[in-house]
């Protein structure tokens, strides 16, 4: 599998990590972790779309970083076209859903004024996966370290440097996986 990603995808995880402290072997331990290296995966979050669905309906000031303000707009222009109950909930639908081979959450792409299918572009999903690390190292202000990297990968699956991954696995597989990548030819 990691060598599936450093062929198919470590130019483009290169070319978007070049001027950040991210490491290619990083990224390539994501991808592992996150999708096994699909570059088409995705999957839907049934939990975040209740919760962004309160947040948009008043029952919930806000969700991660998204308030209503966020997703009435986008959410308005969604349902314009044929069913507007339908079209809206396909829209949080796909905010709630995961993407590509790191598994950005939809719901980043109104931080980051982008389509859901700019996720699904190898070149720019890594370019997202550098900016939303560097947020996440400037939100709980991470140092350099020994705690460093098991700290962005549970930030990355969890949202917190202290959150609790559901494998409780994890970030051991990504430091693993970092080492066998930093290996391969």
């Amino acid at each position: 599998m990691l060598g599936k990603i450093k062929t198919s995808m470590g130019k483009p995880i290169r070319d978007a990590i070049a001027y950040t402290p991210f490491s290619e072997a990083f990224i390539a331990a994501l991808v592992a972790n996150e999708s096994s290296g699909d570059p088409a995966a995705k999957r839907f979050e049934p939990e975040v779309f209740c919760d962004l669905a309160a947040v948009l309906a008043g029952r919930k000031a806000h969700y991660d970083s998204i308030g209503a303000q966020d997703l009435t707009g986008i959410l308005t222009r969604a349902g314009l076209n044929g069913n507007p109950l339908q079209s809206v909930t396909n829209k949080l639908m796909d905010l709630a859903t995961s993407w590509g081979p790191t598994q950005i959450m939809g719901y980043h792409t109104l931080n980051l004024r982008v389509e859901i299918l700019d996720l699904g572009i190898l070149s720019k999903h890594f370019g997202f996966v550098a900016i939303l690390l560097d947020q996440c190292v400037k939100r709980w202000t991470l140092r350099f370290g020994n705690a460093w990297v098991p700290n962005l990968f549970r930030c990355w699956n969890t949202g917190h440097p202290d959150g609790v991954t559901d494998d409780p696995m994890y970030v051991e597989k990504g430091m693993a996986r970092m080492g066998l990548y930093q290996n391969l030819p």
